[in-house]
């Protein structure tokens, strides 16, 4: 009977619905706060429904009661009368009490605590909305199809939406002056007066929680006899009224934002249940683009408002808003809200959003992007300097990254642009560096409470949007002035520099994603490369590699380092600490500097020495990492090099360290094996017999070394197959045993070429290419040191150039086949048995096999063919430095290996393959030619 279920017509329910249907009931400050029990009681009947746990009496009892509300059009009727006109002209309620509640100076406290009812009653009702809104999702029947319809055109019709109106009309904040603000300015309390007095607020947990209101006679009970009691009195309910209106404002908010969510997210799945959709009620992206431009105006501070709403005008919107100082709890929902409805704007349009809307341009973009920069600095220019504005400004951020990932020729800042939205960027970026300098961790466990993990999240998102901002301004081709003029300004922001010194501090306490955000930094402009060198930044990675190295040591001395030193792994955060240093080595930075950083990162790799061999002595196993390792050494050594003759340079580990020489012998064994095996051994062709045979005495002039014939094993056999199956690529081989071993080959048990395959000789040629630069630039620093002649091994030298230059020759000659006579690709595609073109998708699939294996042939063609040229040099420049020393015996190895290599190949004719440039090929063959002179100078020297 209470509930109206037992078909009296007399129950508290039907009493309930009748008050709340009496606007002066709502509206009375006698009978407001009653009114908002009842519309919590209906909230809380309609969300029973959503429970999976309910008895099933219940249940029965809740559908039939929510059928009640239904029948009676309730949803509609009391969402029109408290958020909708009243006929004519005359405003909603909710834009009346909000009109109040901005402008009430707080004399009346009985219209205050009113004005607070009517917003939490507005409030349950927009819950219950949500709730309805997602309930209809469940239920079949053309009647409920249709009244959903309705709500969605209530809600969201393009013409008067009613989200739109009630959003403009939500208080967010509360007006600076008045009565309020002059009595919580008046009266200034001690912390432990506060202390002692502050109490939870009473009310609905979901709703009060969090807040804290001054028990008056708690603290009257605290104050001595100096103390003035009346002023006291007035400031504590001056603070209460405060608390309890931003209560208010903080519940409506809330409801606002899981209402529209829930609208804009149900919505399409409708769509895709209905047959039928009313055209004028289908969404579209522009109403999306509306909503979203509008939550973000409503979070713009008034400053910011009156500088960037005449650039994101929107008929109808702009002019009704109030700009305002936004209380943070209230303005999270909303921001939690532009997240969600930047997804919803920026995923692909469907043809239901091009037939009933016109679609988003860059235009649109660029102003949404602009507004949620804009709402970012009115985050910091928030005076409540909270967790919660810390939070809103985590979510814009995150909207602002998803935002700028569909950037592609346009820029947020353009040559108009005022200099005071510019300030205002620079303000926000500011902001996030701020926000984004708390230590991010991949384990939750690293965490010490979760006040910690609160702001490592809201760091990682803040540098989501830094990094997405500062990779849109890098990846602009033009010069753009006005990027510049933004750049340096930014830089020079003192903020900027404290938050950049933090973040580089959090290299060393082991932050899992700080080198990512850094990188883009010196990456975006060289005052960022300035502002990190001065930071210290290589200090802090030093300190890191220390602690690393400390650690290993330890665990390699112990007995688990006995069995264990193979299975170290390198650290998590190494690949993003030397992607770091590569980018800050190869930026402008000051001589000075440079040198600086240099010497630095030589002391680096001397700390990492060991996890340096074990990653060269274990590839493939980490390729990348591997890659990335030698391109630092690489751009290191090329540092030393222009800053040869400085005292640091000359005192630099580079010329006196043994790990960093045990180091380089990992370089050149790498550099041995790859360039002898660019592909899998069985389809390599026959050396030179020469130089076979050079090996051969060389290894039988040995006296007490022995030595056993044995089946090679190489990096080949350590990788898996993946991808569609291709041909086997051309390697070279001319010989009569060509097809043979090929054969062989392809009808080994998963061994058939695959694209898997190809992508693995793709970034082993890659890497050749980096190691070898990296002992090309090592070559000045070795006549310095005191140690023994380091020669590179002419045999393994030799052999890598004759496998490097025969299969780019061939490949060279391949690709040409393909493009003279593309029907012979197809015969020989057919004769490698990969695919069988039965049907027309089969000769699909063998046209797109065709292409990749192309593409795949250029990109490895191209590698090795400068990895030939590469070799060539190396040798070059240790020929000439061992003429400096008169040693026979080193004479005549080196010649007899280097001679049949440069006949077999013959690059001083030719060239090396797939290098795509004449200069390129002429610069291969002067070399070679330079060579084999510097070849005939040795045989001289030691045959006389």
């Amino acid at each position: 009977m209470m509930l109206g279920l037992s078909g009296s017509r007399h129950n508290c329910f039907d009493v309930i619905l009748d008050l709340v249907a009496d606007v002066d009931f709502v509206m009375n400050p006698a009978t407001s706060s009653a009114a908002t029990k009842c519309f919590e009681l209906i909230f809380r009947v309609s969300e029973l429904g959503s429970r999976g746990n309910l008895p099933e009496l219940a249940r029965t009892h809740q559908l039939l009661l929510t059928e009640k509300l239904r029948r009676s059009n309730f949803w509609h009727s009391q969402a029109v009368r408290y958020m909708g006109e009243r006929g004519g002209s005359a405003s909603s309620i909710l834009h009346e009490v909000s009109r109040y509640f901005r402008y009430d100076q707080g004399q009346d406290v009985k219209v205050t605590n009113r004005n607070n009812d009517v917003l939490h009653s507005i409030a349950w009702l927009l819950k219950g909305l949500a709730v309805e809104t997602r309930s209809l999702m469940n239920v079949r029947g053309l009647a409920r199809q249709n009244q959903f319809q309705s709500f969605i055109g209530l809600l969201l019709s393009h013409r008067d939406p009613l989200l739109l109106s009630a959003l403009i009309d939500v208080p967010l904040g509360q007006a600076k002056g008045g009565t309020i603000w002059e009595k919580l300015h008046s009266w200034n309390p001690s912390a432990d007066v506060l202390h002692n007095a502050k109490v939870p607020m009473k009310g609905v947990a979901e709703v009060c929680s969090g807040y804290e209101v001054i028990d008056i006679d708690i603290m009257l009970g605290n104050l001595d006899s100096q103390q003035p009691k009346n002023s006291a009195r007035d400031w504590a309910l001056a603070w209460n009224m405060f608390v309890k209106r931003s209560c208010a404002c903080s519940h409506v908010s809330q409801a606002w934002s899981d209402l529209a969510r829930t609208a804009f997210i149900c919505y399409p799945v409708f769509l895709n249940m209905t047959e039928q959709v009313e055209q004028n009620m289908a969404m579209n992206k522009r109403v999306v683009l509306e909503m979203l431009c509008a939550i973000l105006l409503r979070l713009l501070s008034p400053s910011h408002f009156d500088a960037l709403a005449q650039y994101s005008f929107l008929p109808g919107i702009t002019e009704g808003i109030v700009a305002e100082d936004v209380v943070p709890e209230c303005a999270m929902p909303l921001c939690n809200t532009v997240l969600s409805l930047t997804e919803v704007l920026l995923e692909p349009s469907s043809a239901e959003d091009d037939v009933n809307g016109p679609e988003i341009v860059e235009e649109d973009t660029a102003r949404v992007c602009m507004l949620i920069i804009g709402a970012i600095s009115s985050c910091a220019g928030n005076d409540a300097a909270s967790s919660s504005n810390d939070l809103c400004g985590a979510l814009l951020s995150c909207a602002l990254a998803r935002v700028l990932t569909t950037s592609e020729t346009w820029c947020i800042v353009s040559e108009n642009m005022p200099s005071r939205i510019l300030e205002l960027y620079a303000n926000a970026t500011s902001y996030l560096f701020n926000i984004s300098a708390s230590p991010v961790y991949a384990s939750q466990d690293r965490y010490s409470n979760a006040h910690d993990s609160q702001r490592g999240n809201i760091a990682l998102a803040a540098r989501s949007g830094l990094s997405s901002l500062f990779g849109h301004l890098n990846s602009l081709e033009t010069d753009d002035s006005m990027v510049e003029l933004f750049c340096s300004k930014l830089f020079t922001l003192e903020p900027v520099r404290k938050s950049a010194s933090r973040l580089s501090q959090l290299i060393a306490a082991d932050d899992n994603y700080v080198a990512d955000l850094l990188q883009q930094i010196v990456l975006l402009h060289s005052d960022g490369a300035r502002l990190l060198a001065k930071s210290g930044i290589t200090s802090e990675l030093l300190s890191f590699a220390h602690s690393y190295a400390t650690e290993e040591n330890k665990y390699l001395a112990s007995h688990m380092g006995v069995s264990g030193a193979a299975s170290l792994k390198s650290p998590p955060v190494l690949n993003g600490h030397l992607s770091l240093l590569n980018v800050l080595l190869a930026s402008p930075l000051p001589s000075s500097d440079r040198t600086a950083l240099t010497i630095d990162t030589m002391k680096i790799f001397k700390e990492y020495s060991r996890a340096g061999e074990r990653l060269l002595q274990s590839y493939p196993a980490e390729t990348e990492l591997t890659t990335t390792f030698l391109e630092t050494l690489y751009l290191t050594y090329s540092s030393l090099k222009k800053a040869a003759g400085s005292v640091l340079v000359e005192n630099s580990p580079a010329l006196v360290d043994e790990p960093l020489l045990k180091l380089e012998r990992s370089v050149l064994s790498l550099t041995y094996h790859l360039s002898a095996f660019p592909f899998p051994s069985e389809l390599l062709p026959p050396l030179p017999i020469g130089l076979i045979n050079v090996e051969k005495i060389h290894a039988s002039q040995m006296k007490t070394v022995a030595t056993t014939l044995s089946v090679v094993s190489t990096w080949w056999d350590k990788v898996s197959d993946s991808g569609a199956p291709l041909p086997t690529p051309p390697t070279g081989s001319s010989d009569a045993g060509v097809l043979q071993r090929y054969n062989a080959y392809n009808n080994r048990p998963g061994s058939t070429f695959s694209e898997g395959r190809y992508q693995h000789a793709i970034k082993s040629a890659k890497c050749l290419d980096v190691a070898l630069m990296v002992l090309l630039s090592r070559v000045a620093f070795v006549a310095k040191r005191n140690t023994g002649t380091f020669s590179v091994d002419a045999v393994a030298v030799a052999k890598g150039l004759c496998r490097c230059s025969d299969a780019s020759r061939a490949i060279e000659d391949r690709l040409a086949s393909m493009k003279s006579h593309p029907e012979e690709d197809i015969t020989t595609l057919l004769s490698s048995s990969i695919v069988n073109p039965n049907s027309q998708g089969d000769q699909t699939l063998l046209s797109q096999s065709l292409q990749l294996e192309k593409e795949y042939l250029v990109e490895v063609g191209s590698c090795l063919g400068q990895c030939a040229e590469k070799l060539i040099s190396l040798a070059l420049q240790d020929a000439r430095r061992m003429s400096e020393y008169e040693n026979d015996q080193e004479w005549a190895y080196f010649v007899g290996a280097l001679t049949p290599a440069l006949d077999h190949t013959q690059v001083e004719s030719k060239g090396v393959g797939c290098l795509f440039d004449d200069t390129n090929t002429e610069a291969s063959k002067l070399n070679a030619q330079a060579l084999r002179q510097e070849l005939e100078k040795m045989k001289a020297n030691f045959l006389r």
